[in-house]
């Protein structure tokens, strides 16, 4: 929709290219950034007890408008469908969401196109660390990049 295109026109491309699914309810809805959220949650293992997708605060892009999008830019600001989680400060129940942001140009995420995917990460000690994949393939998924991560900086294999 950023070239100008409505949301039929930029949906039937990104079918076309693998970045939609051939039913894109899941896309649209935010449902399939809410299983990857809960696979990452799980991988990361945020929270106690891991949260759960019934839990996710999920809110699609099935409504976004061309004219919406159009606003965005002209503000300098983008449209994406954003999945998040937080722990509470004392480690417990984690909380997920999958929202419309309107990012500005400073934000990590703002810079992903197409079939892009990226993890910011926010701490108590370090600046926010931001891993990207760019032109991500129909074989590629957020948990299995994410998840080899892990496992690589898990506390008994870090050096």
């Amino acid at each position: 929709m950023e070239k100008g295109q409505t949301m039929s026109e930029a949906l039937s491309e990104a079918q076309k290219l693998g970045i939609a699914e051939a039913d894109p309810k899941g896309d649209l809805s935010g449902m399939d950034a809410a299983v990857k959220v809960v696979a990452l949650c799980a991988a990361f293992q945020l929270g106690e007890p891991v949260v759960q997708l019934k839990e996710v605060t999920v809110s699609g892009m099935e409504e976004v408008t061309l004219e919406q999008v159009r606003s965005m830019r002209s503000s300098g600001r983008k449209l994406r469908l954003v999945g998040g989680a937080e722990v509470s400060a004392d480690g417990g129940r984690a909380t997920a969401r999958v929202m419309l942001e309107a990012l500005a140009p400073e934000d990590p995420l703002y810079g992903l196109d197409g079939a892009d995917t990226a993890l910011t990460l926010y701490t108590d000690r370090l600046a926010p660390v931001t891993i990207t994949q760019k032109g991500s393939t129909v074989e590629d998924t957020a948990f299995g990049l994410f998840a080899d991560m892990v496992r690589a900086c898990r506390p008994e294999t870090c050096v």
